[in-house]
């Protein structure tokens, strides 16, 4: 007789069967219903992982956040401040059809977040790891002289430059390209290496 999943494993096929619906269907169609259906579960399996609709949603969207999280810590450094940024950075941008379509669903949440404060909360911390991201990146790249003020002032603008060129790939797939994202992403790096932003 099959050992049955732990909850953290449950939980985990649950929030994949739903990215897997609303990058192929749309968030609209990432219903439990649908989700069940992808997953091959019952709805009762399902709604012990996410008694709501609204509990659902968030479940995904907190993976995002662990994802986030993870691809972050998880980065190698060569020693080369430039190219170690750039390798960390390049983990947020949708340079490939997987992470494009991961993109696509977490711009959807994004949308619903506007008006649910539960994914606001979630989109927020998501919004706060990227934003320390970018600081970090500052941090290891700046020059030593750079007062505070700049570095602060320099984080923001990497923040809404990777932010901006993640939009644009989601957006226009056909007319951006991921090489010209890594393009501006290496040209910014360099410029602030150089001490000229």
């Amino acid at each position: 007789m099959p050992r049955p999943l732990d909850a953290a494993a449950r939980r985990r096929e649950v929030v994949a069967a739903l990215w897997r619906v609303a990058a192929r269907d749309g968030l609209a169609a990432a219903t439990a219903r649908g989700v069940a259906a992808e997953a091959g579960l019952s709805l009762g399996a399902v709604t012990r992982v996410a008694p709501t609709q609204e509990d659902l949603h968030v479940e995904a969207l907190r993976e995002v956040l662990g994802a986030v999280r993870g691809r972050l810590a998880d980065g190698t450094r060569t020693g080369d401040p430039v190219v170690d940024a750039e390798a960390a950075l390049a983990e947020t941008l949708p340079l490939d059809p997987v992470s494009a379509a991961e993109a696509g669903v977490y711009y959807s949440y994004l949308e619903r977040a506007r008006s649910r404060p539960a994914l606001r909360a979630v989109a927020d911390e998501v919004d706060d790891a990227l934003a320390g991201l970018a600081r970090r990146v500052v941090d290891d790249v700046a020059p030593a002289g750079l007062d505070e003020d700049d570095r602060a002032g320099a984080a923001r603008e990497l923040h809404a430059l990777t932010e901006g060129l993640a939009l644009a790939l989601v957006t226009w797939p056909h007319r951006r390209r991921p090489e010209e994202a890594r393009a501006v992403v290496r040209a910014w790096l360099e410029r602030l290496a150089g001490g000229r932003r």
